[in-house]
């Protein structure tokens, strides 16, 4: 079943988007003027987070946040690409941001195993400890390798997709998400849309294929999460100028649209995400 949609206000006054979630926080990003803050939507309590080395952060760039239990800390990694003379991305640094510490800091830089391949086209999702997300290099055959880094050792892991390659499109390029406890990625084909997952985590022989949908146009449902019995999923569904949430049925194959009381079927300026509650006060000590 799904639980109370609450609607909340913007924490800033600013454009902004949601990066990532973990123990009942929101790391959210303005847009247009690059700066990033831990949002508690429960409390509705803002931390901004000061810019990595003091400088206000480049434009190519991407952000994932999660929580590292081994040391009890919440983290947020910056990753910037940087590119040669013909456009090609030859490097991929790293810093991440300790909410104990309240300070940043350099890593290694993503392996050299990307060389090519960009961020940027999906999501940066938590699952075990670990940031993942997806690099794809769409130069020549589209590729993509799924790299993943983990909070506490700071170590990397690359590995690839559950298909030799997939189309990208400029409207909805592939996608990493976590669907219950699964790595969960989003393919696109020219007349359909598949959605695997992978059962066991970092096993790339445990990829399965969870649903298949006819393409229609201008329209894509992304997974959110599986109901309590594991027989439906709950879809996203974007299309132009809209989005709403929907059911799969995954024997059935069929789609019911979610009424949510007090709010629009149809809506065009609204983020959705799946959180739980916390009393968390973004001091450090959570």
């Amino acid at each position: 079943m799904l639980g109370t949609a609450t609607k909340l206000r913007s924490p800033m006054p600013y454009s902004w988007d949601i990066v990532g979630y973990a123990n009942g926080l929101f790391c959210v990003l303005n847009y247009v003027e690059g700066g990033i803050a831990l949002w508690n939507p429960s409390i509705q309590k803002l931390k901004k987070i000061p810019d990595s080395n003091g400088q206000p952060p480049p434009l190519e760039l991407d952000y994932g946040f999660g929580y590292d239990s081994t040391n009890d800390d919440l983290k947020v990694v910056q990753i910037v690409e940087l590119a040669n003379e013909e456009d090609i991305v030859v490097s991929h640094q790293v810093s991440v941001y300790s909410l104990k510490a309240n300070s940043w800091k350099r890593i290694q830089d993503i392996p050299s195993s990307s060389y090519g391949f960009s961020v940027g086209f999906c999501d940066i999702v938590l699952l075990n400890g670990a940031l993942g997300w997806l690099m794809c290099d769409e130069l020549l055959d589209p590729q993509c390798i799924i790299v993943t880094l983990d909070l506490a050792s700071e170590k990397y892991r690359v590995f690839p997709i559950p298909v030799d390659r997939v189309d990208i499109e400029d409207r909805y390029k592939p996608d990493l998400k976590i669907l219950g406890d699964y790595l969960c990625i989003c393919l696109n084909f020219r007349s359909r849309r598949d959605v695997w997952i992978m059962k066991e985590y970092g096993e790339t022989e445990s990829w399965s294929l969870l649903y298949s949908i006819d393409k229609q146009p201008n329209v894509y449902g992304k997974p959110l999460a599986f109901s309590k019995n594991g027989e439906m999923v709950l879809l996203e569904i974007l299309g132009n100028g809209y989005s709403r949430l929907s059911w799969y049925d995954l024997e059935k194959k069929s789609v019911k649209q979610v009424e949510i009381s007090g709010l629009r079927n149809f809506l065009t300026t609204i983020c959705w995400g799946i959180c739980w509650g916390s009393l968390c006060l973004l001091d450090g000590d959570c």
